[in-house]
């Protein structure tokens, strides 16, 4: 999901005093396109938040805020693929998903209106600089989250690993908390490409480089793209994508008007829904797609 994306912002964290003993599992709704996930803040909750590895800094609703007395302070310049737009920070003194807490969470205010169509149903958006604290199994097929902060998912699991890079540059200015990975697009582009990989995106995105024409080697359609809060317009096309040593045939690819590789930090968006099952090992800095499970 294209939210804004914050530049150079460093935050420092403390997990829960309580040690993990085994991976936790909880529920992942989906609405609109996302997945919804319940979550606690400053101890009340939970409340509805958008799952969301795409958005560097967590977001909450600025009448949640208000209604458990936070205060905000201090601007926040936020960068995104459609341009630049103001927040204001604001301080947590903790978040917990699925009972695991990280304390000292810095988020920025969100409006209702930049949620879109479920702007009623939702509270918020978790990103990474949450996210970032635990390995995460999203698995699609079952609706299933596994969150862990010990080694245990991830002796569980096998695959392929993927390296990710976890910082990008945009305007001149770092980016921070992000997952990108690495991928070919052989049928539109000859050079490689890093996507951002997004929990809340609904299709694969292309950001070309400003003078860059990508090909079309198959029949392209036009329309709308239909986001949570606009609507764009885009070419779409079916093609491969080389993820690692695996070629996925067949993937609904969208190159829209007036985003370029030029506005933003990365050359496209990769939904986590197009894997049946995604490990991402932040610990190490890698990902599987559709990992087996290990038998012992």
């Amino acid at each position: 999901m294209q939210w804004p994306v914050a530049a150079c912002l460093c935050f420092a964290f403390a997990l829960n005093s309580k040690a993990q003993t085994s991976p936790i599992t909880t529920s992942m709704r989906p609405s609109s396109g996302v997945e919804i996930v319940q979550v606690s803040v400053n101890g009340t909750g939970p409340y509805p938040f958008v799952l969301d590895t795409g958005a560097n800094v967590s977001m909450v609703k600025r009448s949640l805020l208000r209604e458990l007395k936070v205060p905000v302070a201090g601007a926040m310049v936020l960068v995104a693929s459609l341009g630049e737009s103001l927040h204001e920070r604001a301080e947590l003194h903790s978040v917990s998903l699925a009972g695991l807490s990280v304390q000292d969470v810095e988020v920025s205010t969100l409006e209702g209106p930049e949620l879109g169509s479920i702007q009623e149903q939702v509270q918020g958006i978790l990103g990474e600089n949450f996210l970032e604290q635990f390995d995460l199994l999203i698995d699609n097929d079952k609706q299933l989250l596994v969150v862990d902060q010990t080694p245990q998912l991830e002796n569980s699991l096998t695959g392929e690993h993927l390296p990710i890079s976890r910082s990008g540059i945009s305007n001149a200015s770092d980016t921070a908390h992000r997952i990108f990975v690495p991928l070919k697009l052989p049928d539109v582009l000859t050079r490689p490409v890093l996507f951002l990989l997004d929990s809340a995106a609904n299709a694969a995105m292309l950001y070309p480089l400003k003078n860059e024409l990508p090909v079309v080697k198959g029949r392209a359609h036009y329309g709308s793209i239909h986001s949570l809060s606009s609507d764009q317009q885009c070419r779409v096309e079916h093609t491969a994508f080389d993820i690692g040593s695996d070629r996925y045939r067949e993937i609904v690819l969208a190159t829209c008007e007036g985003m370029t590789r030029d506005a933003t930090d990365t050359d496209g968006l990769l939904p986590t829904s197009l894997f049946h099952r995604l490990f991402i090992c932040h610990r190490k800095g890698y990902v599987i797609a559709n990992p087996r499970t290990v038998l012992r």
